[in-house]
């Protein structure tokens, strides 16, 4: 069995601890790692068996040692669901600062000039080759430092786009 070793627990963590020095550990951890994560959960629910070969089982065993028990499991569980619900939570707050809809289709300003600010966002000088073009809103993009901004079908979700950088189109705002 895989374990983690550790000096202390302020060496593992910059965050708030609590009086216990227990913390939730999935709090650290990106959204892409969160996800996997989770499909790791997912295929523990199936199988009943957490490898210690994985995140998920190596962090099993460092909540193992936290509570002293060999079933640590309400904990880690909790503790997953909950950096997932924070993550989901901050997504829903950036989406309301969002006007448009996914799906909305819009057109990209025909005068959209290189490194001038719209909105919150810069344009850079690859987005200018799709000035006058139409495009489709596919997703929202919400990292927790930048502004909220759309992703296109045209460049293949690549460039953060705001609303400054559209012109209408039978544009559909949220409700």
């Amino acid at each position: 069995m895989s374990k983690i070793i550790r000096k202390s627990v302020e060496d593992d963590y910059k965050g708030e601890i609590n009086m216990n020095g227990y913390y939730n550990v999935f709090k650290e951890k990106s959204k892409n790692e969160l996800i996997a994560l989770y499909k790791q959960f997912l295929d523990f629910e199936k199988t009943g068996v957490i490898s210690s070969d994985v995140e998920l089982g190596k962090i099993r065993d460092w909540y193992c040692e936290w509570f002293n028990s060999g079933s640590p499991l309400v904990a880690l569980e909790r503790d997953l669901f909950h950096a997932i619900a924070d993550l989901w939570y901050t997504y829903q707050l950036h989406s309301l600062e969002l006007n448009l809809s996914i799906g909305t289709r819009v057109r990209i300003r025909t005068d959209l000039k290189a490194n001038e600010r719209y909105g919150k966002h810069i344009a850079s000088e690859d987005m200018i080759e799709y000035a006058g073009k139409e495009a489709i809103i596919k997703a929202y993009e919400h990292e927790e430092d930048y502004a909220p901004a759309y992703l296109l079908d045209i460049d293949d979700q690549f460039w953060s786009w705001s609303d400054q950088m559209f012109e209408a189109v039978n544009i559909t705002k949220k409700e």
